[in-house]
């Protein structure tokens, strides 16, 4: 699980297999198209610092101090790391021209070795891969993280944001209604009917465990019928919390919240090649490569950075300082020696330091303290 580790296993299997039907095989890649940039200007590098996802800052978990990861130390181990790769000629070299699209297509040929990505990013790679019956090829997610780093926070905590949800307006004729209603919300039998459906149609009590047959697990699964029977469509609205957590991920009555938390779901879900891999490593499912979910303290500071009004002076520096990350990243990457390496990026930290970042991080750190009071149990 450590990044030398995983360096090797890049190598060996390239060296081995320098082809895959045809065409190159291709060590490593990262999406860098638009928005996507973010696994390459601190996406990647917070996770193998062991930290976990606060946007472009990152938190002392003991003092809650924000950071900027731009400036770490460690993203710079991130940067020359994947120098090291593209001089191995182990990163695609066409990892920063591409867009989105023919990323994808590059993970859906099977012949991607190794990336960093978000699941739900790259989900119709794994969809195309899967119908072309290429499971061998199919990737499964490791937590990998720098060699001294003794705790990954991939997963990260089950956290509730402000950042998105219900308002109700100045101009609201009855408040104190509005409010019953969203109290209404977040009572229990309404979780159920939200996570699970309704009892009788969309699952049955037996010896007081929630269950699905493999009919309505089926029904489950369609999108379409989700959204006609209001399965998993107030998102928005306040809710109980879907996660493994044993305080906050069950009902009262020991149900898991939402029915993708049972053995049965994983057991329906997964596919035989994911079933092959949970048996060669005796886990239950593929979630248990990672530590698990835990129960945000404070308010994650992604959510924090993109409240912040445009105007701010903290928000005016970390968008620069991302603008600097897309100039000079590439440059560092692709760096020749490791003198050319030095210098681009003592450059990059030169233009970095211009910034009043520190505006940033002190309002990162002011808003996940202020809300860590809300976030402690009972």
């Amino acid at each position: 699980k450590t990044l030398s580790q995983y360096t090797e296993i890049l190598k060996n299997y390239v060296q081995k297999n320098p082809t895959y039907n045809g065409q190159p095989t291709i060590g490593f890649i990262l999406p860098t198209d638009a928005w996507r940039a973010s696994a390459l200007q601190y996406g990647g590098a917070r996770f193998l610092a062991g930290y976990p996802n606060d946007g472009p800052a990152y938190v002392d978990q003991e003092t809650l101090e924000a950071k900027t990861i731009m400036t770490a130390e460690f993203s710079k181990t991130w940067a020359k790391w994947l120098n090291g790769l593209w001089r191995d000629g182990l990163m695609d070299p066409e990892t920063f021209m591409q867009n989105n699209d023919q990323y994808l297509a590059k993970l859906s040929s099977g012949r991607v070795v190794g990336f960093y990505d978000q699941r739900g990013m790259f989900q119709e790679a794994i969809n195309a891969l899967e119908k072309e019956g290429l499971f061998d090829r199919a990737p499964i997610a490791f937590p990998v993280v720098l060699d001294d780093v003794e705790k990954e926070y991939y997963a990260g905590p089950m956290a509730f944001s402000t950042q998105t949800g219900i308002a109700i307006t100045t101009k609201c004729k009855d408040p104190e209604a509005a409010f019953k209603f969203l109290d209404r919300m977040a009572a229990e039998d309404i979780n159920k009917l939200n996570f699970w459906g309704i009892e009788g149609e969309d699952y049955t009590i037996e010896n007081g465990r929630m269950v699905k047959s493999q009919e309505q697990w089926e029904k489950y699964l369609d999108p379409e019928y989700q959204k006609q029977q209001g399965i998993g469509q107030f998102g928005e609205f306040p809710r109980m919390e879907d996660t493994t957590d044993p305080v906050y991920g069950v009902y009262s009555d020991g149900n898991p919240v939402s029915p993708t938390k049972t053995p049965e779901y994983f057991d329906i879900n997964y596919k035989d090649y994911e079933k092959e891999v949970l048996q060669a490593y005796n886990i239950e499912t593929l979630s248990d490569f990672f530590n698990p979910q835990y129960p945000a303290r404070y308010e994650p500071g992604w959510a924090v950075r993109s409240k912040m009004p445009a105007d701010h002076p903290g928000k005016i520096a970390v968008e620069r300082a991302l603008e600097l990350a897309i100039q000079y990243l590439p440059k560092a990457i692709m760096a020749e020696s490791d003198t050319e390496f030095e210098n681009v990026w003592a450059e990059y930290q030169g233009e970095l330091n211009k910034l009043d970042l520190k505006s940033f991080e002190d309002e990162v750190t002011k808003q996940i303290r202020e809300s860590a009071k809300y976030y402690q149990k009972d």
